[in-house]
């Protein structure tokens, strides 16, 4: 008769050490074996046609990876966004009130430009770049732009 012997998983469960002796010897890194592709070495690439069935056609990074420079993200704001919150800027001093018009320097509160996405409905005296749709719908509502 054939006599199955305990997997030593199943013949430790309740003891401390699972047969590694002093607890610490099985904590570390070195008993983990590495981390994604660690340790294919020199023949690595034969696991390439086990991933291909995968269909994963590299490991890692591929290519150089370039500075883009000279590229700068331009910050816009739209007309709505400006009606929306025109109010609560003026509440915490961020833009002036003159009367009934709102003046508003989009350097200060870090935008770089208007864009016409929507209605304004307060008259506003704009200081920075607007479009050209956007200088438009703000002087249609009573405002001004001041490059």
């Amino acid at each position: 008769m054939v006599v199955k012997r305990a997997k030593k998983s199943k013949k430790f469960h309740g003891t401390r050490r699972h047969g590694y002796g002093f607890s610490k010897q099985h904590q570390g890194k070195g008993h983990r074996g590495g981390k994604g592709n660690a340790g294919l070495g020199k023949r690595g690439q034969q696991r390439a046609t086990l991933l291909y069935s995968k269909h994963i056609k590299h490991l890692g990074r591929i290519g150089a990876m370039v500075e883009r420079r000279g590229r700068t993200h331009e910050e816009a704001i739209t007309l709505r966004d400006i009606d929306l919150r025109v109010e609560g800027w003026a509440s915490r001093n961020l833009v002036k009130k003159e009367k009934d018009i709102f003046i508003i320097d989009l350097e200060a509160l870090s935008y770089d430009k208007v864009v016409s996405s929507g209605k304004l409905n307060h008259k506003v005296k704009i200081i920075g770049a607007v479009s050209a749709e956007a200088k438009k719908k703000i002087e249609a509502a009573g405002g001004s732009v001041a490059q």
